[in-house]
């Protein structure tokens, strides 16, 4: 069964990622097993299958460039390594602001609650590299991002 829960696929294409109910469910559809929730729960356990967090990833992630990326920066580091003149620094940047939030708060209740907001944002954006060979930083606060703010932090 541990076998058949981890081998299947939908429309014959991507692995099925099991929620208790769907899976209970199927078991009884295929095997004609009827188990309850806390029952599931001990024999998936017997079974090392365990109740896991998924890690997210991108729908656009593109593996083929992710891999095509690494070969890049073993490339560079490969080149750094030949000429020690060679500087190499990685650059991003990053939003910060705040944001107007209503907060919950204690009212009577049958009551309307209306309060009067000004939805508005602060933002600001941190422009940085670092050269990870000699820990050399460099860091800029800008109001926006664009080509200007991006020539203006090269300069």
């Amino acid at each position: 069964m541990v076998l058949w829960i981890a081998i299947q696929k939908d429309n014959e294409v991507n692995p099925v990622f099991w929620m208790l109910d769907r899976l209970r469910s199927e078991l009884a559809r295929v095997y004609g097993v009827k188990l309850s929730k806390p029952a599931m729960f001990v024999n998936l356990a017997k079974m090392k299958i365990r109740f896991k967090r998924s890690r997210p990833t991108h729908i656009m992630a593109d593996v083929e460039k992710q891999a095509e990326y690494k070969k890049t920066l073993t490339f560079l580091k490969v080149k750094a390594e030949r000429n020690p003149n060679l500087r190499v620094f990685f650059f991003d940047e990053a939003r910060f602001g705040l944001q107007t939030s209503l907060p919950r708060i204690w009212a009577l209740s049958g009551e309307p609650l209306q309060i009067k907001v000004k939805q508005a944002y602060q933002n600001f954006y941190i422009y940085g590299s670092v050269e990870p060979k000699t820990g050399e930083n460099f860091s800029l606060f800008l109001p926006w991002v664009n080509t200007d703010m991006m020539n203006l932090y090269l300069e």
